[in-house]
């Protein structure tokens, strides 16, 4: 156990909210140790999470090698599972490196069609649609 800190997907939900907030070095910090206690316990879809959160934070702050370089055990995962939120992260993250808007266009208009407001609210957000995005969070009752 780890005590107050929470794990698995709560933990990742809680790494997300934080990069939505900017509060990028503590949901980094957060999701590293996530990240390894996923991968101790065999957890490959929670590590692919993992992962992208990490990416994410990456390209926020430039990093964009470190970024790419998540990015390859997301699209393991997918290419296993087709898991629908995991390739919508994998996008969020490719979306958030330069020259990515197109990507974000695109899989903010996908995660809509498919019900995902929330990824389609932060992929609204690089595509630079940014009264859009609001609007939905909003509608969403999401507070960044």
């Amino acid at each position: 156990a780890r005590g107050d800190d929470p794990v698995a997907r709560r933990g990742l939900w809680e790494a997300e909210h934080l990069v939505d907030l900017g509060k990028l070095d503590e949901a980094r910090s957060r999701t590293e140790r996530n990240l390894g206690f996923c991968e101790a316990r065999g957890w490959t879809g929670h590590a692919a999470h993992c992962h992208a959160v990490l990416g994410l934070i990456a390209a926020r702050r430039g990093e964009e090698d470190a970024a790419r370089q998540h990015l390859a055990p997301i699209d393991a995962w997918t290419d296993r599972t087709g898991e629908v939120e995991m390739i919508l992260r994998a996008r969020q993250v490719r979306g958030s490196l330069a020259g990515g808007r197109e990507v974000a266009e695109e899989a903010a208009t996908r995660a809509g069609r498919l019900g995902f407001a929330l990824f389609q609210v932060r992929l609204l957000r690089l595509a630079r649609r940014e009264e859009e995005a609001d609007r939905r969070a909003a509608e969403l009752g999401y507070a960044w």
